[in-house]
């Protein structure tokens, strides 16, 4: 469909969230290296039990994503009014 070329750029300009999105739960740890097993076991737990249902690999790795973005863009809004 792509030649080699073009699926390299493509893969070049996925961006971080929608290569999350795209892995599957094993390869959580090449593309997310900080998540450990102990953090993607208690966050199955405690978002299963939130949920009422057990969550995915996929949803868990998503939400350990998401709150590590919310994190980010909170310490960046925090040293942004420190520096203003």
């Amino acid at each position: 469909m792509f030649d080699e070329q073009s699926q390299s750029a493509i893969r070049n300009s996925v961006t971080e969230a929608s290569h999350q999105l795209l892995a599957t739960s094993s390869d959580a740890l090449r593309f997310h290296p900080w998540i450990t097993q102990e953090l993607f076991d208690e966050t199955r737990q405690v978002w299963s039990k939130a949920y009422g249902r057990v969550i995915t690999e996929d949803e868990a790795i998503e939400i350990l994503v998401n709150v590590r973005r919310l994190a980010e863009a909170l310490l960046h809004a925090s040293q942004s009014r420190r520096d203003a």
